[in-house]
């Protein structure tokens, strides 16, 4: 902040601080940085999300300047404002009153005289103070980061500070021998103490390990993982996420730790790297326990989170340097280890360039590197390679191997390759309990289940092949037969009968390859079974782990209830050591026995049902020959897609309370506030003025005295006063001498002893009695505005009797107050309404409902509908308010009507104004805090500047014509409107009239109001359907490139600049020379038109991305073209950055070819982009939900959207639910599922409603 105070004293030292001390300014602004980053510090410890801690936190900062209101005045006790000065913008608010005094008198603060009091204030106290709030603000906000409950972090008792151990640095030490009483240490006696309940205990099946490990423990050599437990409170009860967890991790090795979706994997990582407390138990870290020692522990710790954690603005390689030198490399070292970490992740070509560019695979690639940096001792792997393509995966586990010797490497992952490959040793968890660890050769002889044998039939109808393997294993077990592939199950006592069913299956495919030559010769079917090849395989390391962990993948999963509408009833009855779910109907006989239930959990796990979903539902959409079920889909209504919407918004406003109390609520308490400070403000009573024919002299004298001359102010002085007074009133007189004990005092008193001295150059009688009440909070007279009016007025006066009056000037002031209050707390209304917008298109979920069906209007108007509903509550508070506290300016007899009228059009208006600023804006967070500016400058700054143009004559025309301009802010019309009701009474508003629905007092505001309502919004709609529009839009690209350049052109929003790609003039289709035979092939055929009865095909189709300043354009998609058969799984493979995601984007709808086209179901996708994509089901790479509505209400929405007829809706939804096995997490909301679920998810809602065509981009990742 220093930099910034260096700035605005520059900025300022010749102008506004024209005659104080430089440094005393410099100083005045810099305390005031520490002061205001300390207190965000304080905000900061209150909150877990970064756009509910910068909504209230602006607030709070806001807020804290309103009593500067309450004690300004003189009269109010030093004590009092010393008090106020706790919060540092009212103690910097009062130092401006110093400055303003010192400034005016031309003496300027300095260093020796901030200590002398002005106004009733002293600038030193309140530099002393604003060092003081910087002070406390800091210690109160460490001292909160360690007490209050965090979602991350150990919390504190919040008397740590008074233990002897705090002050004395010294850690409790940790229990080291077999004793089970492993206690969580002084860190975690204020918990919920979990160790005395009944536990049922599973003995895990462990491999004795050798005398070189065991010797590892004694030394103290690796990481001792002690009973350890975590308990979550849930509102079904306790729920075990990890359950007396007892592991061994030795050096040299890799733990790969394996489990389904909320096993307990990620729960026990964040436990040993200190972002969750445990509940007991604890774990040794080289010695080091976790519970007293993180700090020493961090400095050896390599993390590689499950979702990368990096900064979007920094490149490779300052990433690595940043780490490098926190890790604690040295200076001199740091270069070299960094280029040779880059070097082994293969990121060389990309060390320069920015995360954001990176792909996915790339990121992981840098989070794995940051891990290994700096030689930690100690690294954690959460599922490193996923998203990674095989040839990236593969050079990753060769880096790993490589990087594990002096190292404890603990690794997760769903990949049973990976473990097979890089695991020394295998841990398999299942609800919190870990069920079994050793080698992997060690796992598969335990567990093995056998042999699998699989057949490839000639046609799928072929059965023979069956009778063959049961006549020889009898006790074979058929696993799945689909298509044309069948797999068994052999057991491994079975081996012996292997010989005899090899050769009969082999006799079969000999004949039937000796009768296919024959020439018109039939077979017979007895004796073609139909087997065209088989193959077998023993036991893999998937199989152990869907015996190990299959039968209780979702037994203590904590959710509130499953099936809420069928007559079935789930109650988890949580029990420690292996949590028992009860299944019972509450209408019939059970839906599901316990006999039938441990089959189906035997026989597949929840970590792969998601893969044998997909394929079973593609194979099943192959089969389909309508292009959508008629008896479960109809086309939806506009109102149906509108009720739909809304149904969203209404829940996800339900589940999101503190958005809501932000967007709803806060305003009014924050303009609440401002008014009751305005309510408390003192109005002391003002000298009374008796007017009397007297002042009608022409010649004005006052009284002055006279004394001892030994103070002379010389002629120069005394111009130079008379020169700074305004108006010229100042009467000539003969010299005067006066006595002052203080030359700089007597400066500074200067101007208000000329100020008095009034003579004959006073125009009017008028002009004395204004100039002479200006201060006045009792009574006006004659300041009318026009010249006719004026004139009535004079003859008024002359003809009639002076009656008295009062009319309250000060209750006018207050109103403008309040006029600036209502703007600043409703400019926090329009953020609220961009962040739902910004948020759902960036996790791409609009993209996900408008490729459903939903049309932009209908998108827009529910929107619309839903924001207004939501701010009719703050206006009707905020009218509300201004009855309670008195304002008649606003809720008067005449002024009700036009406040009610502003209030209601500022809503619409405000809200499609803020619509078209989201579509600047990728990132939800940033848009908050943007729009929350845009519209606080648009409407209070531009009011206030308005204001002061209105009063200078020479601005006064200039000013009208910016009004116009103005405008165009909704909150400009709000501010400007209120303050011209306030200050109607005064005629400070000049040209207004006496109505307040004039143009120039409301009648304004309100037209702009309502026009903007409408045409915002239709600019909002063009905005959204440009993209969409035909790309038509050659001639303007060609300028924009042309005249602009690709760098600005580059940098301009995607969503507005995708229709001017268009197709470039000149064709790259031309054949590569490295392109494959069939690629030549099908590329020709599709070219030819052979392809047009297919269900896709793509022609020439290329996406080429702009570049940077430094960067050539990147060809994504370069002229792919194929085609996809109805009934066709087609495989679409690349590695990381081949296109495969941009070629689906396009597909979709979501992105814009550069050149070529696809059609779907016959339909361009660029001139008819609605009507192809209307049967599409779409699996995003990254999943678009809603992080607020349950995977219930996704599949809910989504069905509603697609026009699931409504007698079969909820079974619809149920078989959905059931398919992908997400019953148990069917009432969860998105934001709590772990990523295997969320990709289950995400392929339901692209199956919902049974689409002919589905993209399904990387679903299992």
């Amino acid at each position: 902040f220093a930099v910034s105070a260096v700035i605005i004293t520059i900025c300022t030292m010749n102008s506004i601080f024209q005659y104080s001390d430089k440094s005393v300014v410099f100083t005045y602004f810099f305390v005031f940085g520490l002061s205001a980053i300390t207190l965000s510090f304080l905000i900061t410890t209150f909150f877990s999300r970064a756009k509910t801690a910068v909504a209230v936190g602006t607030l709070s900062f806001l807020g804290a300047y309103f009593p500067y209101y309450t004690v300004i005045d003189a009269t109010v006790p030093m004590a009092v404002k010393v008090a106020a000065s706790l919060l540092s913008p009212t103690a910097f608010a009062l130092g401006t009153v110093n400055f303003a005094d010192y400034e005016r008198a031309h003496v300027g603060l300095r260093w020796s005289n901030i200590w002398k009091a002005s106004s009733g204030v002293n600038f030193l106290v309140c530099l002393l103070m604003m060092v003081f709030d910087a002070i406390v603000y800091c210690a109160i906000g460490l001292y909160l980061d360690k007490v209050l409950p965090q979602e991350y972090g150990v919390q504190l008792p919040w008397n740590f500070f008074c233990t002897l151990e705090f002050w004395k640095g010294k850690n409790k030490k940790p229990i080291l021998d077999g004793d089970n009483k492993h206690s969580c240490g002084e860190v975690n006696e204020w918990k919920n103490d979990y160790s005395n309940e009944a536990t049922q205990y599973f003995e895990p099946t462990i491999e004795a390990v050798s005398l070189d490990l065991k010797q590892q423990e004694n030394d103290g050599r690796c990481l001792q993982i002690r009973k350890l437990r975590k308990v979550y409170k849930t509102p079904k009860g306790k729920c075990c996420a990890v359950n007396d967890l007892q592991l061994s991790l030795y050096e040299n090795q890799i733990l790969a730790l394996l489990g389904h979706n909320g096993a307990g994997k990620s729960t026990t990582i964040s436990m040993l790297v200190g972002l969750l407390p445990p509940s007991s138990g604890d774990a040794l870290v080289f010695g080091k326990n976790i519970l007293t020692d993180m700090e020493k522990i961090r400095k050896q710790l390599g993390v590689c989170p499950q979702h990368d954690i990096l900064f979007p603005e920094l490149t490779v390689k300052e990433h690595l340097e940043i780490y490098g030198i926190l890790k604690g490399i040295e200076d001199d070292a740091l270069g070299v280890e960094v280029h040779q970490m880059i070097n082994e992740i293969g990121l060389h070509d990309k060390m320069n360039t920015i995360v954001r560019a990176l792909s996915g695979g790339m990121r992981r690639k840098l989070s794995l590197a940051i891990a290994l940096i700096g030689n930690s001792k100690v690294v954690i792997l959460d599922e490193p390679t996923s998203g990674m393509d095989p040839y990236s995966m593969r050079s990753t586990w060769q880096l790993i191997k490589r990087f594990k010797k002096g190292r404890v490497i603990l690794l997760t992952t769903h990949s049973m390759d990976e473990a097979d490959v890089l695991g020394d040793r295998i841990a398999i968890m299942a609800n919190g309990s870990l069920r079994c660890c050793g080698s992997s050769p060690f796992l598969k002889h335990r567990y093995g289940v056998g042999y699998t044998l699989t057949l490839v039939k000639q046609s799928p109808c072929a059965s023979a092949a069956a009778d063959i393997v049961f006549r020889h294993v009898p006790s074979a077990a058929l696993l799945t037969d689909v298509g044309s592939e069948m797999s068994f199950r052999l057991p491994l006592a079975s081996a012996s009968s292997f010989e005899g069913l090899f050769r009969e299956i082999e006799s079969h495919i000999e004949s039937q390859c000796n009768t296919t030559v024959i020439e018109g010769k039939n077979t017979d079917i007895e004796k073609n079974c139909g087997i065209e090849s088989y193959g077998i395989s023993v036991t893999t390391l998937e199989e152990v782990f869907l015996r190990v962990a299959g039968s209780d993948c979702v037994e203590n999963e904590p959710y509130d209830s499953v099936k809420d509408n069928v007559d079935v009833e789930v109650v988890l009855e949580p029990c420690f050591g292996s949590a028992d779910t009860k299944v019972r109907s509450t209408k019939g006989d059970s839906w599901l026995s316990t006999k039938t239930a441990n089959k189906i959990f035997s026989a597949i796990c929840s970590s792969f049902v998601l893969i044998f979903s997909t394929f079973c539902g593609v194979l099943g959409l192959c089969q389909t020959k309508n292009h959508c079920l008629v008896e479960n889909a109809e086309t939806p209504s506009f109102l149906e897609h509108f009720k739909a919407l809304v149904i969203k918004r209404a829940i996800c406003a339900r589940r999101d309370k503190r958005t809501i109390a932000f967007q709803l609520l806060v305003p009014a308490l924050f303009l609440f506030l401002g008014l009751l400070m305005l309510k408390l403000k003192p109005h002391p009573d003002q000298v009374s003025v008796t007017l009397t024919t007297d002042f009608f002299n022409p010649l004005l004298q006052s009284g002055g005295g006279g004394g001892p001359i030994s103070f002379n102010l010389s002629l120069s002085t005394a111009h130079e006063v008379a020169n700074h007074v305004k108006g010229g009133w100042i009467q000539k007189q003969k010299p005067r001498t006066y006595k002052f004990p203080n030359a700089e005092q007597a400066m500074a008193d200067a101007t208000y002893i000329a100020g008095p001295q009034m003579g004959p150059s006073l125009l009017s009688m008028s002009e004395y009695l204004i100039t002479s009440l200006n201060e006045s909070y009792q009574s006006r007279l004659l300041c009318e505005h026009s010249p006719e009016v004026r004139l009535l007025s004079f003859m008024w006066v002359d003809q009639t009797i002076l009656q008295p009056s009062t009319r309250n000037f000060g209750r006018d002031l207050d109103a403008f107050s309040a006029a600036i209050i209502v703007n600043i707390a409703f400019s926090f209304i329009p953020s609220s309404f961009a962040v739902p917008i910004v948020k759902e298109r960036e996790v791409k979920a609009k993209h996900q409902q408008i490729i459903s069906g939903v049309s932009i209007l209908a998108y827009w108007i529910s929107t619309y509908v839903w924001d207004f509903i939501s701010y009719l509550l703050p206006a009707s508070l905020a009218m509300f308010f201004f009855y309670v506290f008195g304002l008649e300016q606003f809720v008067g007899r005449h002024n009700f009507g036009p406040t009610l009228f502003m209030l209601l059009g500022y809503g619409p208006a405000v809200a499609a104004s803020t619509y078209a600023l989201t579509f600047f804006f990728t990132d939800y967070s940033v848009a908050q805090n943007v729009v929350l500016l845009v519209h606080f400058f648009s409407g209070l700054i531009l009011m206030v500047i308005s204001f002061i143009m209105g009063l200078i004559r020479a601005t006064k025309h200039a000013n009208k014509f910016l009004k116009n301009i103005f405008r165009l802010s909704p909150g400009f019309c709000l501010a400007d409107g209120l303050a011209s009701l306030a200050l109607r009474r005064q005629g400070m508003k000049l040209g207004s009239g006496e109505a307040p629905l004039d143009w120039n007092v409301t009648g304004a505001s309100i037209c702009y109001l309502m026009l903007e309502s409408v045409i915002y919004f239709v600019l909002v709609m063009g905005f959204d359907l440009l993209p969409s529009m035909p790309l038509c839009w050659i001639s303007v690209r060609s300028w924009c490139t042309q005249r602009l350049g690709n760098k600005y052109y580059s940098n301009l929003p995607k969503g507005i600049t995708e229709p001017f790609i268009a197709p470039a003039v000149e064709s790259h289709a031309s054949v590569l020379e490295d392109e494959d035979e069939d690629v030549r092939a099908e590329r020709l055929r599709v070219l030819s038109g052979a392809a047009k009865d297919s269900i896709i095909y793509l022609k020439n189709l290329r996406k080429v991305y702009p570049g940077g300043a430094n960067q050539p354009e990147k060809v994504a998609v370069q002229c792919l073209s194929f085609s996809v058969q109805e009934g066709e799984c087609f495989g679409f493979l690349g590695t990381n950055g081949a296109g495969k995601s941009s070629t689906l984007s396009m597909l979709s709808g979501e992105g814009h070819p550069t050149e070529g086209t696809a059609y779907i179901f016959g339909k361009d996708i660029l001139s008819h982009p609605k009507a192809s994509h209307q049967h599409v089901g779409y699996c995003p790479q990254f999943d678009a939900l809603l992080e607020l509505l349950t995977v219930r209400e996704h599949l809910e929405l989504y069905a509603r959207i697609k026009g699931v007829s409504k007698s079969r809706f909820n079974q619809v939804v149920e078989d959905k639910l059931t398919e992908f096995d997400l019953w148990p997490q069917a009432n969860k909301p998105s934001c709590s599922l772990s990523g295997g679920n969320k990709r289950k998810l995400s392929v339901a809602i692209a199956m919902i409603g049974d689409p002919p065509l589905v993209f399904l981009d990387e679903p299992s990742t």
